[in-house]
């Protein structure tokens, strides 16, 4: 593919790019049902970064060029993807014998949300040929009359008029609306936590439901500011726990910075893999074309015994995550991008039951990893009673 190889050799030539000049590469240049354009662009979206899509969309709605509903049409149904649903990408026209639908996004919950995407909504929207596309796919057996609904995505936030012509009608309990801005919020909270269960609440969020009772919305937000507030990494306070550490140590622990080069050791990873990645969590990121997916954590360098050591935390959310691919591992950057450990799922998850562990009231968990570094070599720590382990063949290479 034409694009995709152009993406591979030189990143950075697309960072300055629209939209509308990414679709002019490959094919003809113009998006069409089943086309090389069209086949090429839905790649290349998989591959690009959460703030590529949300620029993508922007220059969707507020400029325009040729076939810049098209384009939008593609990137909204990319962001369903990000949110986990299984999606089928609709036509860009209309066609005898085929309905019409923009999207069709299937939820791991077993609920069905039929797309329409609209550029703008300042003209009124012909509310039954759009629950007729729902309609058709129920007669043919492609969704259930109970667990479907209708999601229309406008481009721009002042929806009003919609919203009172969706209350209006005797679609009212079929039908949602919801912004592209909003609908890329969604995607960039997805993006910013760890936990499966925030993911469920997000799509839950755009299934129709009447809102006089407001806890799953409670829920979200409870859930996303508690994920985001526990971080990573282990706190000082878990360090003293682990080890021999004095108060005096804990509190110089405090003063550093916390790691910062995550994106970093990605690029790293993925260069050795020779793959691209694309973010999936807040740590944990998937090579579709390889079905390959990392977890990616680092950590500041803390002095043990005159020993560089670090502290990693291992959720039992990023492990199921990483078995969700079919080849994974989890990557541990430490003090920075040069000194990086990847061990394969299984072999780490062979050692979990070794390692010092976090249980919170709320019933959470999370495993200590901890790496040592001693005449040369590195080592993982485990509980007292077990020996350490030498892990110094999983560090990636320095080219």
């Amino acid at each position: 593919m034409k694009l995709l190889s152009v993406w591979a050799s030189n990143r950075e030539f697309f960072d300055d790019m629209g939209i509308d000049q990414i679709i002019g590469i490959p094919g003809h240049g113009k998006l069409g049902d089943g086309n090389a354009t069209s086949i090429e662009l839905r790649a290349y979206l998989d591959l690009v970064s959460t703030d590529a899509i949300k620029r993508y969309v922007n220059e969707c709605i507020n400029s325009k060029f040729d076939g810049n509903g098209f384009a939008l049409q593609d990137i909204v149904n990319q962001i369903g993807k990000r949110l986990d649903f299984v999606v089928e990408n609709g036509l860009y026209r209309g066609r005898t014998n085929a309905i019409g639908f923009d999207g069709l996004w299937k939820s791991p919950n077993n609920w069905d949300i039929v797309v329409e995407i609209k550029t703008t909504d300042t003209y009124r929207f012909d509310l039954d040929n759009i629950a007729e596309y729902r309609t058709k796919l129920i007669s043919a057996g492609q969704i259930d009359s109970q667990r479907s609904s209708i999601l229309i995505v406008v481009g721009r936030e002042e929806t009003g008029g919609l919203e009172a012509q969706i209350r209006g009608s005797k679609h009212a309990w079929d039908m949602r609306l919801i912004s592209a801005e909003a609908l890329v919020r969604l995607m960039q909270i997805k993006d910013s936590v760890e936990k499966s269960e925030i993911a469920d609440l997000i799509r839950e969020i755009l299934q129709p439901r009447e809102f006089t009772r407001l806890d799953a919305i409670i829920d979200l937000v409870f859930s996303t500011t508690k994920d985001v507030a526990e971080g990573i990494e282990p706190s000082p306070k878990d360090v003293l726990a682990i080890d021999e550490f004095s108060e005096v140590e804990v509190e110089q622990v405090e003063k550093i910075a916390p790691a910062n080069f995550h994106d970093v050791c990605v690029e790293r990873v993925a260069s050795n893999l020779e793959v691209t990645f694309t973010k999936q969590s807040r740590t944990t990121h998937r090579a579709n074309e390889r079905d390959l997916a990392i977890s990616c954590s680092v950590s500041k360098e803390y002095l043990r015994g005159g020993r560089p050591s670090y502290w990693f935390a291992f959720h039992p959310s990023q492990k199921e995550r990483l078995e969700q691919a079919a080849d994974a591992y989890a990557v541990f950057g430490c003090g920075s991008a040069d000194n990086i450990l990847i061990f394969p799922l299984d072999t780490l998850t062979s050692w979990l039951p070794q390692l010092l562990f976090t249980s919170r009231e709320d019933r959470s968990m999370y495993w200590h990893v901890f790496l040592t570094v001693a005449n040369g070599k590195w080592y993982l720590v485990p509980r007292a009673e077990h020996g350490h382990i030498d892990i110094t063949n999983y560090l990636l290479p320095n080219h």
